[in-house]
């Protein structure tokens, strides 16, 4: 049984916590995280179908817990399959407070998830429920996932399991065409300097314009607007693409949300720096949010490429998520 006074919650990389706070100043909670909890079951299925230990009194780490909802279920299916573990809720930030004391089945700790909290060869499974990227956004960049990655090798008993369910980078490398809606709101020629901006009142194309001055000041990415065959049409990369139409339904916290970077890693970078950190059996896979498909993207968000005759080809949306899974190697 792994005790608490076992477990450092100390902030060793207090810049992280700083951004972070920083960072969500204002957030609204209330409808941040009913947008994170309405798809739970989801995640929980996703995670937990992948798990590929299980004993009495094993410590499952959540790692950026959030409210904790994702950890405590994870624990009730462990029970419904007659395992009893001891599961473990980190998250660095105290914004969560009130929702930690309705989660029963889980003991839930302040730290920085990026950190190795947990002492050597104590920790079954280590999962990251979408916080990966957050801990890239304010930790410093993606190399500060490379840290997470490395501590938790340490963490994980021999034979132990590291997931990651979080969001992933376009493979595709090159411009795209990307389609938007300019008749679905306010037009940015209607919007004057002194005008206080409404992010949820504005169309899909002045909203991705305001994404592209908000986000690092502009200085992000660079986009061209033309014209094919009539339609408006934005050249860009994947990546850009894919940070912009992401986070299109997240106007009620757009400036929350404009800090922080969702893809870090490919499937392909994934799958190496898991095996440079020593990890075995890893696997990466796409798993597409349908939710997010059906309802947020398809027919309001329209991707292309020019054939060589110079047409447009439709192209499908790349994965919304991946999920990375590697085994600590038996010694």
């Amino acid at each position: 049984m792994l005790r608490v006074e076992q477990i450092s919650s100390k902030f060793p990389f207090s810049e992280a916590k700083n951004s972070m706070e920083s960072a969500n100043h204002g957030r609204d909670y209330d409808t941040y995280t009913a947008k994170m909890d309405a798809a739970v079951e989801a995640k929980v299925a996703s995670l937990f179908s992948r798990f590929n230990i299980f004993f009495d009194g094993m410590v499952l780490v959540d790692a950026g817990s959030g409210t904790g909802l994702i950890a405590e279920r994870i624990a009730q299916e462990c029970e419904s399959i007659g395992v009893s573990p001891q599961v473990f809720a980190i998250d660095i930030s105290h914004a969560y407070s009130e929702f930690f004391s309705q989660q029963q089945s889980i003991t839930t700790l302040f730290g920085d998830a990026a950190e190795q909290l947990f002492p050597d060869d104590s920790v079954a499974i280590k999962y990251y429920s979408t916080s990966g990227h957050e801990i890239a956004s304010f930790g410093g960049g993606a190399s500060r996932m490379v840290t997470a990655i490395q501590n938790s090798f340490r963490e994980l008993q021999p034979g132990g399991q590291l997931l990651i369910r979080d969001f992933v980078k376009p493979e595709n490398t090159g411009s795209i065409l990307m389609e938007l809606s300019e008749t679905n709101g306010i037009n940015q020629n209607q919007i004057s300097l002194d005008t206080t901006i409404e992010h949820q009142s504005l169309s899909t194309l002045a909203l991705f314009k305001q994404f592209h001055r908000e986000f690092a000041g502009g200085n992000a990415f660079a986009f061209e607007e033309i014209t094919i065959d009539g339609k408006t049409l934005i050249v860009l990369e994947p990546e850009w693409a894919y940070e912009f139409y992401m986070r299109k339904e997240y106007t009620n916290n757009w400036k929350n949300e404009i800090h922080e970077k969702y893809s870090y890693w490919t499937l392909a970078e994934a799958k190496d720096i898991l095996e440079v950190a020593g990890f075995e059996n890893v696997q990466v896979e796409p798993d597409p949010n349908q939710y997010m498909l059906s309802n947020w993207l398809e027919g309001q968000v329209n991707l292309y490429q020019q054939n060589q005759a110079g047409t447009l080809e439709l192209l499908p949306f790349p994965a919304t998520h991946m999920v990375i899974s590697g085994n600590k190697p038996l010694r």
